[in-house]
């Protein structure tokens, strides 16, 4: 595991995220936000680093980790879902909402971590 490539990959993406919301492009903040939070939790070792994750998976795994926040995870990772793979494409409060979401998750301690998530 490759702690400053996580850190890396993680700053990349929340930087990338801000940027599309502010010039207005919706999709990408909303993708974006997505990728930071899968690299933090990757990162934070709250999961294990894997590369063929899906958006649905990463929802399912994290709420664990942060039961709190377990319907905005869920309701973002379709979203994501609706707009990478299908033909939605995503408004500012959706977008807005996943840079919150994952600026939220990055300063919550997670309840469990990787090991304690993948033995659920």
């Amino acid at each position: 595991l490759d702690q400053s490539a996580d850190r890396q990959v993680y700053s990349a993406a929340r930087r990338d995220a801000r940027a599309a919301l502010q010039r207005g492009d919706f999709d990408t903040a909303l993708l974006d936000s997505v990728r930071a939070i899968a690299a933090g939790a990757s990162e934070r070792v709250i999961l294990e680093d894997s590369p063929g994750r899906t958006a649905n998976e990463l929802g399912q795994e994290l709420r664990v980790a942060f039961p709190g926040h377990e319907s905005a995870l869920l309701a973002l990772m379709r979203d994501f879902d609706g707009i990478r793979y299908g033909q939605e494409h995503a408004s500012a409060p959706q977008a807005s909402a996943a840079i919150d979401l994952e600026s939220t998750l990055t300063d919550t301690a997670p309840v469990r971590t990787a090991t304690e998530v993948a033995l659920r």
